[in-house]
C-alpha cells in the first residue's frame, strides 16, 4: 500500500516529494489511524508469524464495544470525505484520495485521479487475460498481481484470477494490507482483516475465494517497530527490505508445499532487481531470494481499449517502461458511469436498486450499507454507499439475494435497519 504514492511516469523531483510523502502516511495513517482504528493496535516485534485468535476471543473482540466505536468512527469518517469532498483539495495517493472507493463513489474520485494519474493506451495487440496468466502460472509457484488501491474493479479481476488458478493447485491468498487477523475462521470479512477490507468489493471478493477453497495469509509488518529496529530507515529501498523479510518468514514452510496468489500495490509486483531509484522491489527479492521466478503482472501500466482486462502484447514496446519489469501487462478498463454508479459492477450482475424512501429526502449526507441477511453486524457489507442530500437518484448495486439495509449519518443510526429482496425481473 505504501507504494502506491509512488508513479513510475514522475520525474526525479515528483519521486523525492512522494518518497517523503511515504514517511508521513507510514507514521500518521498507517501507524496511527488505520491500523490502530481497525486492528486493535497489537504491536509486534518484526517479522511476525500468522496468528490467529481461538474462536471465543475473535466473537468477543468482534461483538465488543471497542470494535463498533472504531466501525462508528470508520462511517463518519466516509461521511465527512464524501459530505466536503473537493477534488482540487485533495492529495493524489493519500488517505482522503482513496476513501471515496470505500463509500462507493468512484464517481467523486475520477476527477482526482484524471489529473495525476493518466495511464497511456495499451498497444493495439490485445489478448484474453485469463488464458494468458493460467497458462504461465502452471510453470511457477508464486503468482504476483498487483492493483490500484482506489479501483475496486481491480479486485473483481482479482476475483477472477483467483478462480481461475485454484485448478492448477493455488489455495493460498497473501496480501501485503492483510492483518494476521484476516486468517481467521469465519466466512465473513471484517473490518480489521486488513487496510483494505472494509472496501465492499474486496470484501466480496475475498469471501468468495474463502467459500472456493482459498486461506487467506498476512505478513503484515508492524512499521513503528521496523523504525525502532533500524530495519526501516524511510526509503523506498529499506521499506522493500522489511516487507520481503517479512513475507519470506511468514512463509518459509508454506513456499515449499504450496501455490501463493500474492496480492499488491503497484510497483511491489516488479520483479526488476534493481530500478533507476536503486530499489528492489518486493517480486524481485522474492526471486532473488527463494529461487522461485514468479509470474509477475501488472494492472496498473496501461489502460484498455475495450471494458474487459486484456493483455498487452509487451513486445511491441509501447506500454512496457525500461526498469520495470512484469511478465504480463494487462489493460486497466477505463471506469464508465450510469447514474453516478461504476457499469462493470451491472456488467458483473449486480442490480441498480432505488434507496428506499425512509432513507431519501434526509437533507443531510447518509451511509447506507447492505448485507446479506443473517450476516453478522460486525461484518463488512457487500455495498455500502454515501449520498449526499440532494443525491437520492444514485442507486445502490446489489446481487439478487436477501438483504438488511442500514442508515447512518454523523449523529449515528438513521431510521431502522430494512428487510430488502433484490430480484431480476423476468425476461419477456
Amino acid at each position: 500500500m505504501i507504494e502506491s504514492l509512488i508513479l513510475r511516469n514522475y520525474n526525479q523531483a515528483e519521486s523525492e516529494k512522494r518518497l517523503r510523502m511515504i514517511t508521513k502516511v507510514i507514521t500518521h495513517y498507517l501507524a496511527a489511524v488505520f491500523t490502530l482504528l481497525l486492528a486493535g493496535g497489537c504491536s509486534r516485534s518484526i517479522p511476525v508469524k500468522n496468528t490467529v485468535e481461538d474462536t471465543s476471543t475473535m466473537s468477543e473482540r468482534l461483538t465488543g464495544q471497542d470494535y463498533h466505536q472504531k466501525i462508528e468512527s470508520f462511517r463518519n469518517e466516509l461521511i465527512e470525505v464524501v459530505g466536503s469532498w473537493d477534488p482540487d483539495s485533495v492529495e493524489f495517493g493519500s488517505r482522503r484520495s482513496q476513501l471515496p472507493a470505500f463509500a462507493g463513489r468512484e464517481d467523486l474520485a475520477v476527477a482526482v485521479q484524471e489529473r495525476i494519474r493518466i495511464l497511456p493506451d495499451c498497444d493495439a495487440s490485445r489478448f484474453p487475460a485469463i488464458d494468458q496468466i493460467v497458462e504461465k502460472a502452471q510453470s511457477t509457484s508464486i503468482v504476483i498481481l498487483n492493483e490500484m488501491h482506489d479501483a475496486p474493479q481491480n479486485r473483481d479481476f482479482l476475483e477472477a484470477v483467483g478462480e481461475s488458478l485454484l485448478p492448477i493447485g493455488y489455495n493460498i491468498l497473501a496480501a501485503e494490507t492483510f492483518s494476521t487477523r484476516a486468517s481467521e475462521d469465519t466466512p465473513w470479512v471484517a473490518y480489521d482483516h486488513g487496510y483494505y477490507t472494509s472496501e465492499p468489493v474486496f470484501a466480496r471478493t475475498l469471501m468468495k475465494l474463502k467459500d472456493k477453497g482459498y486461506l487467506l495469509r498476512s505478513f503484515e509488518v508492524d512499521w513503528s517497530a521496523a523504525e525502532v529496529a533500524g530495519q526501516f530507515t524511510g526509503t523506498l529501498k529499506s521499506q522493500e527490505e522489511v516487507l520481503a523479510a517479512t513475507f519470506l518468514t511468514n512463509f518459509e514452510d508454506t513456499i515449499k508445499h504450496h501455490k501463493i496468489l500474492l496480492y499488491v500495490g503497484y510497483s511491489h509486483a516488479n520483479e526488476t532487481t534493481q530500478d533507476s531509484n536503486d530499489v528492489t522491489w518486493l517480486a524481485g527479492i522474492i526471486k532473488a531470494r527463494t529461487g522461485i521466478d514468479p509470474l509477475t503482472i501488472s494492472v496498473t501500466t496501461c489502460q484498455s481499449s475495450s471494458q474487459e482486462f486484456f493483455v498487452s502484447a509487451i513486445e511491441s514496446g509501447a506500454p512496457h517502461k525500461e526498469g520495470v519489469e512484469y511478465d504480463l501487462i494487462v489493460g486497466q478498463p477505463k471506469v464508465e458511469f450510469q447514474d453516478q454508479r461504476p457499469v462493470w459492477r451491472r456488467a458483473g450482475g449486480d442490480l441498480p436498486v432505488s434507496i428506499p424512501d425512509e432513507f431519501r429526502n434526509a437533507g443531510i449526507t447518509l451511509l447506507i450499507e447492505a448485507r446479506m441477511r443473517g450476516a453478522p453486524e460486525w461484518s463488512v457489507p457487500i455495498e455500502q454507499l454515501v449520498i449526499r442530500a440532494h443525491e437520492n437518484y444514485i442507486p445502490l448495486l446489489l446481487p439478487e439475494g436477501e438483504f438488511v439495509l442500514s442508515a447512518f449519518s454523523n449523529d449515528g443510526p438513521y431510521g431502522a435497519p430494512l428487510a430488502l429482496s433484490v430480484k431480476r425481473e423476468a425476461s419477456r
